[in-house]
C-alpha cells in the first residue's frame, strides 16, 4: 500500500501537481489509519476470547521510542517503515486492549532476541529464525517471546531472579524434549 502511494508522489512531485498531492497524501494517512484499525481490532478480538474463556490476559508493547532508528535494510525499505504510524498502530492496541479488560504493558524489549531464554548467555541469529547458543538450537521468535515475558514478570532475562517463578511455571511445557527446538530441516 505504501509502495504504491510513494510511486505516485514521486512522480507528482516531478511534474509539480500539488493539489493532487495534498489529496493522495490524505488518502495515504486514511489508508494506514484504516489498516491500523483493522489489525488492532482483530487483536482485540482475540483478546476478548481469552477474557471470555476465563484467562487474565495481559498485553506487552514494546517500546517504540526509538523504533525508526534502528531499521537495517535498503533505502526503500526504510522509506516505506518510516512512513508507518507506528505511535498511532500502539496506542489503537493500548486502548483497545484496556477497553476489553486486559492490562498492557509497555517494555524494552532489546537483547530479547539475542539472549537464551534458558541459559541467559549472548547466542547467535545466522537466520532470520533460527536461535543458537550453547545449549541449543531453538526458533527466534519463541526464544524473543519467552525472555519478553520472563521481563514483564519481573524475572530478568533467562528467569534469573529474587521474584517468583509466575512465568517459569506456565512454560514448563518448554522443558520437554524437543518442544521448543528448532525443526528446520
Amino acid at each position: 500500500m505504501r509502495y504504491k502511494f510513494s510511486n505516485a508522489r514521486k512522480w507528482l512531485q516531478k511534474h509539480g501537481r500539488t493539489k493532487e498531492l495534498r489529496r493522495i497524501g490524505s488518502r495515504e494517512k486514511h489508508a494506514a489509519s484504516y489498516l491500523n484499525h483493522t489489525i488492532s481490532s482483530q487483536i482485540q478480538k482475540d483478546i476478548q476470547k481469552l477474557i471470555d474463556q476465563g484467562y487474565e490476559v495481559s498485553v506487552v508493547i514494546g517500546n517504540l521510542k526509538n523504533i525508526r532508528s534502528s531499521f537495517k535494510g535498503s533505502r526503500a525499505l526504510k522509506r516505506r517503515l518510516h512512513s508507518w504510524p507506528f505511535f498511532q498502530f500502539q496506542s489503537f492496541i493500548k486502548y483497545k486492549a484496556e477497553e476489553s479488560g486486559a492490562e498492557v504493558k509497555t517494555i524494552n524489549e532489546k537483547g530479547t532476541s539475542a539472549t537464551c531464554y534458558k541459559c541467559g548467555s549472548k547466542g547467535e541469529r545466522p537466520t532470520q529464525g533460527l536461535f543458537i547458543c550453547r545449549c541449543g538450537k531453538y526458533n527466534a521468535d519463541l526464544n524473543a517471546a519467552i525472555n519478553i515475558a520472563h521481563r514483564c514478570s519481573g524475572e530478568g532475562i533467562s528467569g534469573k531472579s529474587e521474584y517468583s517463578g509466575v512465568v517459569s511455571d506456565r512454560l514448563s511445557w518448554l522443558d520437554q524434549p524437543d518442544a521448543h527446538h528448532f525443526s528446520g530441516e
